[in-house]
């Protein structure tokens, strides 16, 4: 899960993005936690439990990684744990053809956000960023995406022990009501372990990373927090099964045949003009975007620590950049490098922002759905529906803040 200090993305709540451009204004997470006690944000959404992401927060002096569909290099390290350097994408990416199809469907409400205007589309508009059709060509290659929702909760049946509760009803209830003919899967911390593992037996990722990530009882090895599990298991998920990744608090309004059309092979909506929305993910199995991504999260998390070796763990919530990046910053730069062509992580907002992202999407041929995600508006909820709290149900679970739950992980001084 994501770990920045910043405001709620779209979906199940709200946020208020002014806090993401303080934060990149101030870059220090201790001063922009000043700041926002200065002008009174909210820190509600830094989030009670672990499966929870928030907007993503760039790391200053980042180079974007790179994008290649073939490379298994994608991120090196210099300089320190966070500089990410970025390499050529094997191959030349080829122009952008004409598209076939203009709009993204949905049933939301008729206003619609200028991604969904074909007023607005013109393969022509300069001012359009162009898709990488290298890697269009491989989506198309995929098989169609399978109707499967995969969420992380540690009770299996927590819908059915807290049916009663309004946020649960409209949550999980309402996922299993709407779609009676998809599979919905919750798996629990064990799963998440075994995710893991089988990433490992794959070969994905190394042996000696599938046992700093869950543990080992030979040598007495503590596993690593639930988030930072999570955070490489649903990227495993989506590449090994494919299917859609909600976060436990994505409140559901529409069924999801009225979202997914047949050639639909990804799905990237952006919390606002802020990001990709890291919370709900869904892709056709094996998709190289996904591969990259682990391979990213694998670079980082076993050559950031002390003399390029394994990240150090036992540091404070606030000294973790690195793991910082194996959130929605690795997902933003991949989705940013490997997608489109000309844009990168660090100067999407020179190319008109996530908005302009949405409305290039549009000419991919159907193959990736976007839409802007804004409070009880967005792919999977049409504003029919208001806001309920999460809180009752992670209580129940004692749930706390996740920082805290850091901490207290990687205290310093154990």
């Amino acid at each position: 899960m994501a770990r920045q200090i910043s405001t709620r993305r779209g979906g199940a709540t709200s946020g208020d993005t002014n806090l993401l451009c303080l934060y990149r204004i101030i870059g220090n997470p201790l001063l922009y936690v000043v700041a926002m006690l200065a002008t009174g944000a909210s820190f509600y959404y830094l989030s009670q439990d672990p499966y929870v992401d928030v907007v993503a927060v760039p790391v200053q002096n980042n180079k974007a990684p790179a994008a290649s569909l073939t490379s298994n290099n994608a991120v090196s390290t210099e300089g320190g744990a966070n500089q990410l350097v970025k390499t050529d994408r094997d191959g030349a990416a080829s122009k952008i053809s004409a598209p076939v199809e203009r709009e993204q469907k949905t049933n939301a409400p008729a206003a619609q956000s200028p991604n969904q205007n074909p007023k607005l589309l013109n393969e022509d508009d300069p001012t359009l960023i162009k898709l990488n059709q290298t890697y269009l060509t491989h989506l198309k290659s995929l098989p169609p995406l399978p109707k499967k929702v995969h969420i992380l909760f540690p009770d299996k049946h927590y819908d059915v022990t807290h049916a009663s509760l309004p946020f649960v009803q409209h949550s999980i209830i309402a996922l299993k009501t709407l779609n009676p003919n998809w599979n919905i899967i919750i798996h629990d911390n064990d799963d998440v372990d075994s995710i893991i593992r089988r990433g490992g037996q794959e070969g994905i990722i190394s042996q000696q990373e599938v046992d700093i990530l869950v543990g080992t009882s030979t040598n007495g090895t503590e596993a690593a927090h639930i988030v930072e599990r999570s955070d490489i298991a649903r990227l495993l998920l989506m590449y090994l099964e494919g299917g859609f990744y909600l976060d436990a608090d994505r409140l559901i309004s529409i069924p999801m045949d009225n979202v997914v059309r047949d050639s639909t092979r990804l799905c990237l909506p952006t919390f606002d003009d802020a990001n990709f929305c890291q919370d709900l993910q869904c892709t056709s199995p094996k998709n190289e975007l996904f591969l990259n991504m682990i391979r990213d999260c694998s670079k980082i998390r076993m050559t950031s620590g002390p003399n390029g070796g394994p990240l150090e763990r036992r540091k404070g919530w606030s000294k973790g950049g690195a793991l910082f990046d194996m959130g929605p910053v690795v997902y933003n730069r991949n989705i940013l490098s490997m997608v489109f062509e000309g844009v990168t992580y660090d100067d999407i907002g020179s190319h008109g922002g996530y908005g302009k992202a949405r409305e290039s999407l549009v000419n991919s041929e159907g193959l990736i759905l976007t839409k802007r995600d804004k409070s009880m508006d967005g792919l999977l909820v049409d504003g029919s529906i208001q806001h309920y709290d999460r809180g009752a149900l992670y209580s129940a679970y004692g749930m706390k803040p996740w920082a805290a739950a850091v901490d207290a992980v990687w205290d310093e001084k154990r």
